[in-house]
């Protein structure tokens, strides 16, 4: 019999704790898959204009890259 401190035993912490980790664990998944899904789609972008001959600015702070069609 676990002692009781406050009406709660040490274990009756663990279903929120465990939704919080699968909460936490989802967010990241999908935050992953999200970023890999925008990498995918701008290298496609940049390499339909290259061989089309179209220029697009090259920025090393992707955050800021805007694309122009000359």
């Amino acid at each position: 019999m676990m002692k009781r401190v406050n009406g709660m035993t040490p274990t009756d912490g663990q279903p929120f704790n465990r939704l919080l980790f699968i909460l936490i664990f989802n967010i990241t998944l999908l935050t992953y898959i999200l970023c890999a899904e925008y990498s995918v789609a701008k290298n496609k972008i940049q390499s339909a204009a290259l061989l089309s001959g179209i220029k697009l600015p090259i920025n090393t702070i992707e955050d800021q890259t805007v694309f122009y069609i000359d």
